[in-house]
C-alpha cells in the first residue's frame, strides 16, 4: 500500500516545480480536495482492517515460530509475508501522519508523513520481487529450488532481507537529504525495473502452470491438476494485484508530468490513484491466511487445506 502512496504522491515532486510558480508542489496538496478525503478514508479503513488483520498474521506466526521444532523449515512465502506486513504498518504511521498535516494545516507533519511513505518505496518494492522469484524457482527450476531449501537456501533468503530493510534505510536517507523532495526519475526508474521483473516472473510462471508437464498422465493426475490449479490462480492473485498498483503509479506520475492538469486536478488525481495499491497491500496477507486455512469465507478439511498450500509452494 504505502509505497505506491509515496510514489503517486511524491514523485510528483519539488523537481518538477518551479520556485516562481503560484502554486505550492504537487506533493504538499494543502487544499482539502476530494483527493484528500478519499486518502483520508482509506487511511481510515487501513486502520480498521489492515491493522488487525496484520497483527493477527504475526501473532500467528509467532506462535507457529514457537510451535515449530528446530529441524523444521520456516516457508519463505510466510518469512516475505511478515517482513511486507512489517513494511506496510511503517506505512500506515506515514498515511497517519500525512492525513493530520493536511486536515490540520501542519506542513511539517505533512513532510513527515511523506519521507515515512517514500521511505518504505524500495523495500515493499523488492519484497514483492523476492515473493515473485520464490515462485518461479519453486515452479521452473524445482530442482534447484529443492537443493536451495535442504542447503543454504533460508541463509541467501535471509540475507536477500536484510539487503532490502538496507535498501529500505539507504532510500530513506537519499530521500532526506534530496531537499526538494522525493526524485521522480530514480522513483520511476524503481517502478518500472520492479514491474518488469515481477512481471517476468509471474508469466513465466503462468505459462509453466498452463503447459502440461511430463508425466502428467499418472494416477494421481486430480491432485497433480488441483495443485496446479491453485498456484496458477495464486499468480494470478499476485500479478494482476501488482500490474494494477504499477500501472496506477505511473499512470500518475505520467499525466503530472504531462502537466496538462491543474494543480487541484493533479491533487485528486494522484490521491485518489493511491486506491490502485489497495489490492496488493491484501493480497500477500490472504494468500498466507489461505494457506493456514484461516479465511472465514472458505471451507478446509482438517489437513487438506494448509497441506495442499503448502505441497503447491514446495513444487
Amino acid at each position: 500500500m504505502q509505497p505506491d502512496m509515496s510514489s503517486n504522491i511524491s514523485s510528483s515532486n519539488l523537481s518538477l516545480h518551479s520556485p516562481n510558480s503560484s502554486s505550492p508542489p504537487n506533493y504538499m496538496c494543502v487544499e482539502i480536495t476530494v483527493g484528500s478525503h478519499l486518502f483520508a478514508v482509506m487511511t481510515g479503513s487501513y486502520l480498521l482492517i489492515f491493522l488487525p488483520l496484520s497483527v493477527f498474521i504475526l501473532q500467528l506466526g509467532l506462535q507457529r515460530g514457537r510451535a515449530a521444532s528446530a529441524a523444521a523449515t520456516t516457508n519463505s512465502l510466510d518469512v516475505f509475508t511478515y517482513n511486507t506486513i512489517a513494511m506496510e504498518l511503517i506505512g500506515v504511521l506515514g498515511c497517519c501522519f500525512y492525513c493530520g498535516g493536511i486536515y490540520g494545516h501542519v506542513q511539517k507533519i505533512q513532510m513527515l508523513g511523506i519521507h515515512i511513505l517514500s521511505t518504505i518505496t524500495a523495500g515493499q518494492m523488492f519484497f514483492h520481487v523476492l515473493t515473485c522469484a520464490e515462485r518461479y524457482l519453486a515452479v521452473i527450476h524445482p530442482i534447484r529450488y529443492m537443493g536451495l531449501k535442504k542447503g543454504g537456501g533460508a541463509r541467501f533468503r535471509n540475507i536477500s532481507i536484510v539487503l532490502v530493510w538496507f535498501l529500505f534505510i539507504a532510500w530513506g536517507v537519499f530521500t532526506v537529504l534530496y531537499s526538494q523532495g522525493v526524485p521522480a526519475v530514480p522513483t520511476a526508474i524503481l517502478l518500472t525495473s520492479s514491474f518488469i521483473v515481477t512481471s517476468f516472473f509471474s508469466l513465466s510462471v503462468l505459462c509453466a502452470l498452463i503447459s502440461p508437464g511430463p508425466g502428467e498422465g499418472g494416477g494421481d493426475r486430480e491432485g497433480a491438476d488441483q495443485l496446479k490449479r491453485r498456484a496458477f490462480q495464486t499468480i494470478v492473485a499476485i500479478t494482476g494485484a501488482l500490474t494494477l498498483r504499477f500501472g496506477g503509479q505511473l499512470l500518475s506520475n505520467l499525466l503530472d508530468a504531462a502537466a496538462a492538469l491543474s494543480y487541484r486536478a493533479r491533487c485528486v488525481v494522484m490521491l485518489s490513484m493511491i486506491w490502485t495499491s489497495v489490492p496488493s497491500s491484501y493480497v500477500l496477507p490472504l494468500l498466507f491466511l489461505h494457506r493456514a486455512a484461516k479465511l472465514p469465507c472458505f471451507k478446509y478439511d482438517s489437513e487438506s487445506g494448509r497441506g495442499s498450500e503448502e505441497a503447491r509452494t514446495n513444487e
